[in-house]
């Protein structure tokens, strides 16, 4: 299976927001009756819906861990940063707002991933990452800029019109 830094991040961030909920939850309680047995209730369910998520979660890519990547976003991190130097190349600019706009789409609770940036601070964000890891692909970017700003991402429009 290959490894992929930045969704092994994405799912310790979950587990940790899913452990840091039950945590405040058990340290919220008021009552005198709250007892051990409520906190291994508790412990147990964090368990249980980690283990469940798991793999619902892996079958968004082949039994091996791999998954098709269509235009630009196969170059690396080195190429784009070329490209972008060089000529501010639109097609990577289409290619990643396609990319954030399905993200946008097909994930729950989410507006804009990007959270209040603007283009050109994603392309700046991304550029970053890519001198760090200049041999990484482009859609490696994409999806660490993606859990990157998961916490900071818009719920809704804010005015509850649009798409």
């Amino acid at each position: 299976m290959v490894r992929n830094e930045s969704f092994e991040r994405g799912i310790k961030r979950l587990l940790s927001s899913l452990i840091k909920c039950c945590y405040i939850n058990l340290h919220n309680k008021q009552s005198d009756s709250y007892n051990i047995n409520e906190e291994v209730k508790m412990k147990s369910l964090t368990i249980l819906i980690s283990l469940l998520l798991m793999p619902s979660i892996s079958l968004a890519v082949d039994s091996s861990g791999n998954y098709a990547v269509w235009g630009v976003g196969k170059k690396s991190c080195f190429g784009f940063n070329k490209a972008i130097v060089e000529d501010g190349n639109m097609k990577y600019k289409y290619f990643i707002q396609g990319f954030l706009t399905a993200y946008n789409i097909f994930t729950e609770k989410t507006y804009s991933i990007t959270g209040k940036m603007k283009e050109d601070d994603v392309i700046e964000w991304l550029s970053e990452y890519c001198k760090d890891n200049p041999m990484s692909g482009l859609e490696n970017a994409l999806v660490s800029l993606t859990f990157d700003n998961y916490d900071k991402r818009m719920k809704s429009s804010g005015t509850g019109v649009g798409r």
